[in-house]
């Protein structure tokens, strides 16, 4: 897998020890972030490993794709790490990759404050609409993802025995 990969060429290149980790949740519980790694209790590490077009327009100067920005940021507000390198990293022709380093953007941030409880509310209330209309599977049926290793597709959702019982 190529984010590995870029995980052991940033740990070699910088000096950092890279943690993996997985969902980090945000005090309350309600939202939270999946770092690509965490170097000590200093900064979180972003990893993407674009096609060669998209790395060499990057490494020649170009800017951090604003979506990936803001997934910077949210990790960066959600743990309220210092900062954060993201890094664009390609096997192809040797090239390695390109670290750039992101602070906090106090504008964001404020966004995220002011948004993110709305939208939760929002998408709260519709999911108790649904279950309120007998939509769904019930919220006390366990679904068990500890063992997947991979994004799951829909007809694999649909295929999962927790969820014969409901109706989604």
């Amino acid at each position: 897998e190529l984010e590995a990969s870029a995980r052991a060429w940033y740990a070699s290149t910088t000096g950092a020890s890279v943690r993996e980790v997985g969902l980090i949740l945000n005090d309350s519980g309600r939202w939270g972030c999946s770092p690509d790694g965490l170097c000590g209790d200093t900064h979180g590490l972003e990893i993407k490993c674009p096609g060669l077009p998209v790395f060499m327009d990057f490494a020649a100067g170009g800017d951090i794709p604003e979506d990936h920005y803001i997934q910077v940021q949210a990790c960066l507000w959600i743990t309220g790490l210092a900062h954060w390198d993201y890094l664009q990293w390609t096997d192809a022709r040797g090239l390695g990759g390109v670290i750039r380093s992101v602070s906090p953007d106090a504008h964001l941030f404020q966004a995220f404050e002011a948004y993110l409880p709305k939208f939760c509310d929002e998408l709260d209330a519709m999911e108790q609409k649904f279950r309120s209309e007998g939509k769904g599977v019930s919220k006390d049926t366990p679904i068990d993802l500890s063992e997947t290793d991979h994004e799951l597709s829909a007809a694999e959702i649909a295929a999962m025995p927790e969820l014969q019982a409901g109706a989604i």
